[in-house]
């Protein structure tokens, strides 16, 4: 059970990005327009909302498609690296265009992981676990934005905020790289030893995988009988 809650706390980091990228706008928008140096009117800051929902559209579906290439983990690994540069870019943004460049890199990397999340968790964890661990990444997803409504009234500086909030991503790098790529996945590229090796993992030394792995294969080669 101790893996698999690593892997759905891991997931659900992909998660607590999502909430802080869609909450970011209403607490970094007020200390914009305070200071008045990057930002000269509401209108123009509320762009810095819409260009991560714009992002967000066509992220979404890359991050789906590369997650059936590359596996749940390894896309997820990925979505750090704009998501890294987004927060930097944003921190260091010394115009209103740098701002809208930081905040699309977040929309990229944000929606790129995310559709991994829940596929993740439903295929690393038990059926007998699943029905509880499978909260975690909607209930990381909500703490992601009182998390940055809580910064929003604690801080004073936006450059603050966004350089604390640098930390999501690493963070989501260190969880995802602890534990193992989903067996379903690696069943679906053939690669059974691995899959195998990985269930073991998630279930447990003590605990015998034959009856599910076996399970897994079988769905695998019915799908390509339909397909």
């Amino acid at each position: 059970v101790k893996t698999q809650v690593m892997a759905s706390v891991a997931a659900g980091f992909l998660s607590l990005s999502v909430g802080s990228g869609v909450a970011l706008p209403s607490s970094l928008i007020p200390i914009l327009l305070k200071e008045g140096d990057l930002v000269d009117s509401f209108h123009e800051a509320s762009w810095l909302a819409t260009i991560f929902l714009f992002v967000c559209i066509p992220s979404s579906i890359f991050g789906g498609v590369c997650s059936d290439k590359f596996g749940r983990r390894t896309t997820g690994l990925l979505s750090c690296l704009p998501l890294l540069a987004g927060w930097i870019v944003l921190s260091l943004s010394a115009d209103f265009n740098s701002l809208l460049i930081g905040r699309s890199l977040l929309g990229l990397g944000t929606m790129m992981g995310y559709p991994c999340a829940n596929v993740l968790v439903s295929e690393v964890v038990h059926p007998s676990t699943r029905g509880y661990l499978g909260v975690v990444p909607a209930i990381l997803l909500s703490i992601g934005m009182f998390k940055v409504y809580l910064l929003g009234y604690l801080v004073t500086s936006w450059r603050l905020l966004t350089w604390i909030l640098l930390s999501q991503p690493i963070l989501i790098f260190i969880a995802l790289f602890s534990i193992k790529e989903s067996p379903y996945w690696l069943v679906q590229k053939d690669r059974k030893e691995e899959a195998l090796r990985s269930l073991q993992w998630y279930r447990g030394d003590d605990y015998d995988v034959t009856e599910e792995f076996d399970e897994i294969v079988t769905k695998k080669q019915e799908s390509e009988k339909n397909g």
